[in-house]
């Protein structure tokens, strides 16, 4: 009996999780918001117009002359948290290996953004230049 009304609680909780995941999908915000900067102090602010469905398809170029010191994600749900990240891509038009995806980073030119890379001897952190994005809804 125990285990009966455990397993009942257990599907109610899901059932409720998977409604409320549900319903923040259906209103993520629209036009999402990204600014930029990079080591060499130039800086970029971009918005994409459209639904989350629209948004996630397009991408978008960047500097893709220095490294990322700075990237910051404005679009956010009604409780604060970030309702899009923005995946990072080491080649133009989204293409070649993905290099993360984040939705704040704060660096400095000595401390750019890095991502573990195989050197061949070992795994190292390397400062990347992303050429290109796309953000991707929450």
């Amino acid at each position: 009996m125990i285990a009966s009304i455990q397993l009942v609680a257990l599907v109610v909780v899901a059932l409720l999780g998977a409604f409320a995941q549900a319903a923040r999908d259906a209103t993520s915000p629209n036009n999402p918001s990204a600014s930029f900067t990079f080591a060499d102090k130039s800086q970029m602010y971009i918005t994409v117009d459209g639904t989350p469905a629209t948004v996630m398809s397009e991408c978008r170029g960047l500097m893709g002359g220095s490294a990322l010191t700075f990237a910051t994600v404005y679009t956010k749900f009604t409780d604060g948290t970030p309702a899009y990240k923005v995946q990072m891509f080491e080649d133009w038009d989204c293409t070649g290996r993905i290099l993360g995806s984040l939705t704040h980073f704060e660096g400095t030119d000595a401390y750019p953004w890095t991502v573990a890379t195989d050197t061949g001897d070992r795994i190292e952190a390397v400062a990347v230049v992303p050429k290109s994005f796309r953000f991707i809804a929450l």
